[in-house]
């Protein structure tokens, strides 16, 4: 059976053209295999690429989220799932350093995941082709306390201007950050701490409340003062 589907995300958008094979494994194999590779909008290999097999019933949000352990491209961009239980699976796949973000959360996607289900332990899903791409950049900056100029611990959360439900939260803990972010897309970033007063983002020209980077393009904040609330 050949499944063809298009799924894009605004940091990564995935083609994917899944192959099922419904064929038995050696009785001494434990579990399902899915089997694929991934490749940018050239066509060209993605080595290292972090993939993962979410649980589709879970948030991505939730710190219960199960997950199949993740699997890895090679230098060829194969990458292969072993093991794997019966279930409904979300396929995710993650890269910041090369600015594809973690696209388990909405806030990397513009359109539905690729989901996988495996109904029977020894079945093979095999021929996932993976296309990622256009890259994303970063937004960066240092979280200080207004007054004494000290790093402070914050959370941070963005959100997609068009689409408030698409967001993810953040940690930083008295340094400065750098976060990936979706790239051709408008979003916002607001930043909470205990007992300071929500810092939300505003242009200091043009006062708009959004942010837009492109591929490998990056927003500097700046030192943002956060203010004690009395």
């Amino acid at each position: 059976m050949v499944k063809s589907i298009s799924i894009g995300f605004g940091l990564l958008w995935i083609v994917a053209l899944a192959c099922a094979v419904q064929k038995p494994m050696a009785p001494s194999a434990a579990g399902a295999r899915v089997r694929g590779f991934v490749v940018d909008e050239l066509g060209k290999p993605v080595p290292g690429m972090r993939l993962q097999l979410n649980d589709a019933a879970a948030s991505p949000n939730s710190l219960g989220l199960r997950r199949v352990p993740t699997a890895k491209a090679d230098s060829t961009g194969r990458f292969s799932f072993e093991g794997c239980r019966i279930g409904h699976y979300l396929l995710s796949s993650e890269l910041p350093e090369h600015y594809y973000g973690d696209t388990t959360f909405e806030f990397y996607r513009t359109r539905p995941p690729l989901m996988l289900d495996i109904t029977y332990e020894n079945q093979i899903i095999d021929g996932l082709r993976v296309v990622v791409g256009p890259a994303g950049g970063d937004v960066r900056g240092e979280i200080q306390d207004g007054t004494s100029g000290q790093f402070v611990s914050v959370a941070i959360r963005m959100w997609l201007v068009n689409e408030p439900k698409a967001w993810v939260d953040l940690g930083c803990r008295y340094e400065p950050f750098r976060q990936v972010v979706p790239s051709g897309v408008d979003f916002s970033v607001s930043i909470e701490a205990k007992g300071y007063k929500k810092w939300t983002y505003s242009d200091p020209g043009t006062g708009k409340n959004s942010i837009r980077v492109a591929p490998y393009g990056w927003k500097s904040l700046g030192a943002i003062n956060l203010i004690r609330d009395p």
